[in-house]
């Protein structure tokens, strides 16, 4: 007896060969092998047999899908093929016998993908069965969808047709068909979507919550299937170059750059390409202190302020005073460093640009107008040169470029402009005499700048001793006059590292550590000990304090940061402003907060803050007006945490 067993097609694949004429430009789902089973003979010589058969499925990017070289075998007691069976594309056909009540076809198929696509067996559907007295089954092994076949891959399944007959009803000698087809689908990897435009993020440093899972949320995998199919999503992070735990802690980080690659695989093993995200993690790096408010700015360029808002010198566009901090948005840019004056402030911008704002007294704000500035106010940009630093105190202020050149403008009272001229600067001008300048500071009337030697220049008043050159005042006999009104070099320093000055006192920290002050020792701010009178007319030095790494002076009082993040202060303590944890008339020797791992330190006129690891900020002292940011306005002299919301994730 003859069977047949005919495949047709019932669709198309994806091709990614344009030039032949099968390739489609979707995705399509692949319907192959569809087996025709006609004019079968049954009898009753046996109750189970199976006849197996093998061939393989071709997947070819230049042909339609076929069926090739299928040999069929078979056991005797299931059926016995009068001729071999032959196949040719479309067409199989053999000759035999099937003694059988109950009998299974079972065909072994290898499916070979000679695409550069993945395919996977998705279903055996049913087109047709005529016969109602008999029963069948399909069955593959794999099951779908794991039978995922790699581009030039193979895969073996088995596919499998069992009948049985109503021995009530069968009689002794039937005929059946059917036909049916295997479908075939593509299969494409998961998709890993960015829901951003950049794969650059910062993160801050203190934020603990934002682990890789969380920032993984900013991402999308993408299956080509209707939910039966999962993906999940897993990070590797890599910091100096070296594979690293992804960990739940950023402060646990210890280099400010950081890599976490997220890679997604789902469950049928396919990998969508990974993507990389770069993560800064940004920290609290400065803090700048005017009379009565405060700026606080982050590595990444973000500035905050708060405190006492008169003459608008928050730079908010009003004058309410604010106990938290608020974030300032100047134009969109980054900001590289700031000041706070007396009832104004500066900042800089990455771009080497220059803004002020609040009260103009005295050209304070550099831009030829006395008038308040609501919001910041860009100063006209120099020619050739970027302005990297600024600095200020009451309504003197200097900015330090690039270049390592120096500019002053405002008040210029005993020379404290350093220009050699009478009369307050208008706008920034250059200051004659400073080259390859490193680092500024001003003070009530004083100025002081190093350059990449570490030589100090200084200049303004000497009416207190600030200028460390002896005595005070003016002394003919010595050749000193009241003020030097231009830079000149001090030699009885060399090696200078920073350079704070305050009302009438100033502080020099060195390459070596070590720290020395000179100037008016009223209220204890030179830390020697010695009672409000004891002032010191050359460098004296502070023994108990080594490895100083930077110094902070207000109008009375002083504090240093070491390198092991240690905070000496002294000085001036009536409301706690020092930060010892109590308040007093005065602390006469350097004292040591008790506080560990702070990395910045500021002093105002009745208040301070210090940053802890980089991401905690801490006030202490007088608040009536909001002055510590820690929300209320209710004075303190212990350390208490600044309520601040620091933003969360920026791309860049």
């Amino acid at each position: 007896m003859l069977r047949l067993i005919r495949t047709y097609f019932t669709g198309g694949m994806r091709r990614r060969a344009p030039h032949n004429r099968y390739v489609h430009q979707n995705w399509a789902i692949l319907s192959i092998c569809i087996l025709l089973i006609t004019a079968l003979s049954i009898s009753y010589a046996s109750l189970h047999s199976t006849l197996t058969t093998s061939g393989s499925v071709v997947i070819d990017v230049y042909h339609p899908t076929y069926i090739a070289d299928l040999q069929p075998t078979s056991t005797p007691s299931c059926a016995t093929p009068t001729h071999a069976p032959t196949w040719d594309v479309n067409l199989f056909q053999t000759d035999g016998i099937l003694p059988t009540l109950d009998c299974a076809m079972v065909w072994d198929i290898v499916v070979r993908n000679a695409t550069d696509d993945l395919v996977y067996i998705k279903d055996i559907i049913t087109d047709h069965f005529n016969n109602s007295h008999m029963e069948h089954a399909f069955s593959i092994t794999p099951q779908t969808p794991q039978s995922v076949i790699h581009a030039h891959d193979s895969l073996v399944f088995s596919m499998t047709i069992k009948y049985q007959s109503n021995l009530s009803t069968l009689p002794a000698q039937t005929d059946f068909s059917g036909q049916f087809h295997l479908v075939f689908e593509n299969v494409r990897p998961p998709v890993l979507v960015a829901n951003n435009n950049s794969r650059n993020f910062e993160l801050f440093k203190g934020n603990s919550k934002f682990t890789p899972s969380r920032l993984a949320a900013r991402f999308s995998a993408l299956d080509d299937f209707d939910g039966n199919i999962t993906s999940k999503i897993t990070a590797t992070c890599r910091q100096l170059g070296q594979q690293t735990p992804c960990v739940n802690d950023w402060v646990a980080a210890t280099a400010p750059e950081f890599s976490i690659t997220y890679q997604v695989t789902n469950s049928l093993g396919l990998s969508a390409p990974p993507i990389t995200v770069n993560v800064h993690l940004w920290e609290f790096k400065k803090l700048a202190s005017g009379t009565s408010h405060t700026m606080l700015l982050g590595s990444n360029g973000s500035l905050y302020t708060w405190g006492h808002n008169g003459d608008y010198r928050l730079g908010l566009g009003d004058t309410a005073h604010r106990t938290s901090p608020v974030k300032m948005n100047i134009h969109d840019a980054k900001i590289v460093d700031a000041a706070a004056c007396d009832d104004s402030g500066h900042a800089v911008t990455a771009a080497g640009l220059l803004y002020s704002w609040g009260n103009g007294n005295n050209y304070s704000l550099g831009n030829y107008s006395t008038d308040i500035q609501r919001k910041p106010y860009l100063i006209r940009p120099l020619t050739g040169e970027k302005y990297v630093q600024v600095a200020c105190f009451q309504n003197t202020s200097a900015a330090l470029t690039d270049a390592g050149n120096v500019y002053t403008w405002g008040r210029e009272g005993y020379g404290a402009h350093g220009h050699g001229q009478s009369g307050d600067k208008r706008a920034p001008t250059r200051v004659t005499g400073l080259t390859g300048i490193t680092k500024i500071s001003m003070g009530q009337y004083n100025g002081g700048a190093i350059d990449k030697n570490g030589n100090l220049f200084i200049w303004g008043t000497n009416g207190e001793g600030q200028l460390g050159v002896g005595n005070s005042g003016a002394n003919p006999s010595k050749g000193v006059t009241a003020f030097f009104n231009r830079p000149r070099n001090y030699p009885k320093l060399t090696g200078v590292h920073d350079i704070c000055f305050g009302a009438h006192h100033a502080i020099a920290v060195m390459n070596s550590g070590r720290v020395y002050v000179w100037g008016n020792n009223a209220y204890g701010r030179l830390g020697n000990g010695g009672s409000g009178n004891t002032h010191a007319y050359t460098p004296y030095l502070i023994t108990p304090i080594t490895g100083g790494a930077a110094c902070s002076a207000s109008t009375y009082g002083s504090s240093v940061l070491t390198f092991s993040g240690d905070v000496y202060v002294f000085g001036n303590n009536n409301y706690g402003e020092l930060g010892t944890g109590n308040a007093s008339d005065r602390v006469n020797f350097p004292a040591k907060i008790k506080l560990q791992n702070l990395t910045a330190v500021a002093l105002q006129l009745d208040a301070g803050h210090v940053i802890q690891k980089g991401v905690s900020i801490l006030g202490f002292g007088f608040n009536q007006n909001g002055e510590l940011g820690i929300g209320t306005t209710t004075n303190t002299a212990t350390p208490t945490p600044v309520k601040i919301s620091a933003h969360e994730v920026v791309e860049w």
